[in-house]
């Protein structure tokens, strides 16, 4: 299980593993992100950058191949 969770200590975002057999073990890897993340995230795509560091982003690739997750 993905969750994305406010880190308030250095206002950025988070992105925490979960094992959802057993929740109450807590994460199973916190990875730290380097920005903050809009609680509006899974309405909010764009195909416009905002922000200071829109110059440089990452663009879009389609991807070469569709596999079927387990």
């Amino acid at each position: 299980m993905l969750t994305v969770v406010h880190n308030g200590a250095s206002g950025k975002a988070d992105l925490v593993i979960l094992d959802a057999r057993c929740l109450s073990a807590g994460p199973v890897a916190t990875i730290h992100l380097p920005h903050f993340l809009p609680a509006g995230l899974h309405g909010s795509w764009s195909s416009q950058v905002f922000g200071a560091a829109s110059e440089g982003a990452p663009k879009w690739k389609e991807p070469l191949a569709w596999r079927q997750m387990d």
